[in-house]
């Protein structure tokens, strides 16, 4: 039989071999299994706390898209682009812009400027007038002119009416002609920034004494 005091040593170095064995073992790290590769990981959140994405995004997206900053966008084909509501559109450069069927355009404010197209049409009228005296042309010669440029000289004051085609051109009919009005002693280049469509002209002198000889040059398509 142990005496009661080497049993007591005994248990006493059991205690302290259990502890100390709880201690190593507590102290060493864990390790989660290993896995190869990497393994897809899925994230679900609810729609007022969504996941921020960067990168390449590839898909359907759908609900709203907000961007904080000013990045290029290249759009690869040629989707049509509906802007709704009243926004701000800046273009940077000066793409070619072709507007199909015949919807409005309004212009809020700004500048704008129409280039006539490239002239195809030019015929020149001459002629010589005592004081007081008219010349009726008459119509234009392959029928009227989309008029962009006129090119007036003479040696005194004269008046040319340009007849638009949906009237006739005879001295009666000034009142709806478009007259340009000139004075004598050098040369008038009037252009348009609109073509005006005329079908003919007639030249007046409407001084009382002085002769004029002159030249009208029509430019136009």
């Amino acid at each position: 039989m142990l005496s009661s005091k080497l049993l007591r040593s005994l248990v006493a170095v059991s205690l302290i071999g259990l502890i100390f064995g709880i201690a190593v073992h507590t102290s060493q790290p864990l390790h989660g299994a290993s896995t190869s590769g990497s393994p897809a990981v899925t994230v679900v959140n609810s729609s007022s706390q969504p996941v921020p994405v960067t990168g390449t995004v590839t898909g359907t997206i759908t609900g709203s898209v907000s961007v904080s900053n000013t990045p290029s966008v290249n759009i690869a084909n040629t989707p049509a682009v509906t802007l709704s509501g009243t926004p701000t559109v800046n273009v940077g450069s000066l793409p070619a812009v072709t507007l199909s069927g015949t919807p409005d355009v309004n212009i809020a404010g700004g500048t704008v400027n129409v280039k006539p197209p490239l002239v195809s049409r030019r015929i020149v009228y001459a002629g010589s007038l005592g004081p007081g005296d008219g010349q009726d042309f008459g119509d234009f010669i392959n029928g009227p002119i989309k008029v962009s440029t006129v090119i007036i000289n003479s040696s005194n004051d004269i008046t040319v009416y340009l007849f638009p085609s949906n009237t006739i051109p005879f001295e009666g009919n000034k009142a709806s002609a478009m007259n340009l009005s000139v004075t004598g002693g050098s040369a008038h280049v009037i252009n348009f920034q609109i073509p005006i469509e005329a079908k003919g002209l007639t030249v007046t002198n409407g001084a009382l004494l002085a002769h004029a000889d002159f030249t009208v040059d029509i430019i136009g398509n």
